[in-house]
């Protein structure tokens, strides 16, 4: 009986192991997803947005503007703290203070093209006959600006997104039991 008990504790622990080695291989797949699986994300909902904005200049999309500016603002302001948490860390620290800078340097951009956008819907005169040369210097030279300073934001936060994911994910696994189902 004593030997059956050793064989059957020898299968468990290879089953055991199986079971560690599927856990950590899902582990590995997950990391890389939940890295870079955010940043393509906002990427997309960023150039959707930036898409409806530079498309529509003559309809008013400040409170599509507004929230971004918002979120990227708050994500700027936890970077930043997130950096004087971790003050032993040079390198976390300089990587954290960059993500912020990111975010803030995304949200400049943000509202940045939202006021020109909203200086176009202010300024077009209402008696400008649609295709008259004036309205299609203005807002189309101006709507190229702002699709390409919406473009800079998106870029710039996607950048901080995916620096600030990398950060939070290798801190994570810090300590051994961060997966431990075992």
């Amino acid at each position: 009986m004593g030997r059956a008990f050793r064989e059957l504790s020898e299968a468990d622990m290879s089953i055991k192991k199986i079971f560690t080695e599927i856990w950590e291989g899902w582990g590995l797949f997950y990391y890389k997803l939940a890295i870079h699986a955010p940043g393509v994300i906002a990427l997309i909902i960023g150039i959707t947005y930036g898409y409806q904005v530079f498309i529509n200049l003559k309809k008013d999309t400040t409170a599509i503007t507004n929230t971004a500016f918002v979120i990227l603002a708050t994500l700027a302001a936890l970077s930043f703290t997130f950096s004087r948490a971790v003050r032993k860390h040079d390198e976390i620290e300089d990587r954290l203070l960059y993500s912020g800078e990111r975010f803030l340097h995304s949200a400049l951009f943000n509202l940045q093209a939202s006021l020109i956008k909203y200086i176009v819907l202010i300024i077009r005169p209402p008696n400008i006959a649609a295709g008259n040369l004036l309205e299609i210097i203005i807002v189309d030279f101006l709507g190229f600006i702002v699709g390409m300073i919406f473009i800079q934001a998106i870029y710039a936060a996607h950048t901080g997104i995916i620096v600030l994911n990398k950060i939070l994910w290798k801190r994570m696994g810090r300590h051994p039991d961060w997966n431990n189902i075992f």
